[in-house]
């Protein structure tokens, strides 16, 4: 159904592009756009959209960091030490390298349900963000609607 809904206003916004572009009558310069264009026209202008495109982006990198201590990972330790020692003027360099390699065990299972959770998260900010895009160009169709009607009684 939500599919359904954005081809009936992609729809929507072709119909109002070749009412803008090609109304008998008006003087204006024939410009073409395709409906892509015109969507990432709309995505470029409209400032909530373009914050909404980054909170889409922030949750799939939050899902993607909330994963990652589920994962293996290595440790690299070094320590030293100069020392001087005063009866036999010898200088002296003390030191340790370490390497740790560790995998955290999911026994009780939460590390899959937290991934579900978080995942389900970005579903719903995308699914939010994609309603904010359908929204904002229905909105312009509709005063497009409306313009193009007042042309007509001109």
């Amino acid at each position: 159904m939500h599919v359904l809904r954005r081809q009936t206003i992609y729809i929507m916004a072709a119909v109002l592009l070749i009412l803008f572009l090609n109304h008998p009558g008006t003087s204006h310069a024939s410009v073409s756009m395709t409906l892509q264009q015109y969507v990432n026209e709309i995505l470029l202008n409209n400032h909530s959209l373009r914050a909404g495109i980054k909170n889409v982006e922030a949750d799939y990198y939050s899902v993607l960091a909330s994963v990652s201590t589920q994962r293996p990972s290595v440790a690299v330790t070094a320590t030293g030490q100069y020392a001087t020692k005063q009866q036999m003027q010898e200088n002296v360099t003390v030191g340790s390298l370490g390497l740790r390699l560790t995998q955290r065990i999911d026994i009780s299972g939460s590390y899959g349900l937290n991934e579900k959770q978080n995942i389900v998260g970005y579903e719903v900010t995308r699914a939010n963000f994609h309603n904010a895009v359908n929204m904002t160009i229905e909105s312009r169709y509709v005063s497009g609607l409306v313009a193009g009607l007042k042309l007509k009684e001109m």
